[in-house]
């Protein structure tokens, strides 16, 4: 089971595409931060970077920037796509986000 940081992390780097960058990510995440909500600090977001790519659902690579510096950048692996799939599994089957009058 992935935690709700770990699920918008795998979504962003979906969207950011192969071989992205941590800030590139971290700017697909803010980007879809509602209004008035308040943004995950980029060193979380890169903390949880690097521990989903030590659990093998992020591949590192590297690549180099305009400046010449070696940067690393991220991938969403198979075991990162099965562990996705399943979390938004249940997401859905325990209602999604029409949660009937749940919340009112």
């Amino acid at each position: 089971m992935i935690g709700k940081l770990e699920e918008v992390v795998l979504l962003a780097t979906i969207r950011a595409g192969a071989g992205s960058l941590p800030s590139g990510i971290y700017e697909h995440i803010v980007a879809t931060v509602p209004e008035g909500e308040k943004e995950p600090a980029f060193g979380a977001v890169y903390t949880t970077i690097t521990r989903m790519a030590a659990k093998g659902m992020l591949s590192e690579g590297a690549k180099t920037d305009e400046q010449g510096r070696r940067r690393k950048c991220f991938t969403v692996t198979a075991d990162g796509t099965r562990a996705l799939q399943a979390g938004l599994s249940q997401t859905a089957a325990l209602g999604g986000y029409q949660l009937k009058g749940a919340l009112a």
